[in-house]
């Protein structure tokens, strides 16, 4: 799935370029002004950012610029391979199962011909369009409220390559060499 969002809240502002698949993902992302890239394939991550972002995620050492990051998902920086987990994607985006949803009008978005779900969420009111045949995977979601923004889902059950990026430095050597 492909996924391309701009959301804020308050002052917080998110926005994505993402292609998911259920064991991986590659995310740009620039989040209040720390822009970065995610890669992740299976319980492996690769981060790319700038000395600020790794001066504020704890990492002392000097990262060479335009180089990789390589950690395991479950270490400190694995609250940024969430950006590439798709379930977590599509719950952080859509409305949760017990917001209200009622059915809307029958339009065409996207080039499909879609179906209005309005939305009311604890932080937002918005519209989720599906498309009326097939599976109903979502399409856009356009929020207004104290969550604001919209998200365009595509490419749906199409395939992506994920490679690790060539020359990544493992976390844990550019830590001991720190030392």
């Amino acid at each position: 799935m492909h996924l391309v969002s701009k959301v804020s809240q308050g002052p917080v502002t998110l926005a994505l370029n993402v292609q998911l698949a259920s064991d991986g993902g590659r995310a740009q992302v620039s989040l209040t002004g720390f822009a970065f890239e995610v890669i992740r394939i299976g319980k492996t991550m690769y981060l790319k950012g700038n000395p600020i972002l790794y001066k504020r995620l704890g990492i002392a050492a000097s990262v060479p610029q335009h180089r990789w990051l390589q950690a395991p998902v479950s270490g400190q920086l694995g609250q940024l391979a969430a950006f590439t987990d798709l379930s977590g994607e599509l719950n952080r985006l859509l409305p949760a199962r017990n917001d209200a949803l009622a059915k809307g009008a029958s339009t065409t978005v996207e080039g499909h011909h879609a179906l209005e779900l309005k939305a009311i969420a604890q932080l937002f009111t918005g519209i989720l369009y599906v498309p009326t045949t097939g599976k109903p995977y979502p399409i856009e979601l356009t929020k207004h409220g104290r969550e604001a923004g919209q998200s365009i889902f595509s490419e749906w059950n199409k395939p992506i390559t994920l490679k690790p990026p060539t020359n990544a430095i493992e976390l844990s050597q550019l830590e001991r060499k720190d030392r």
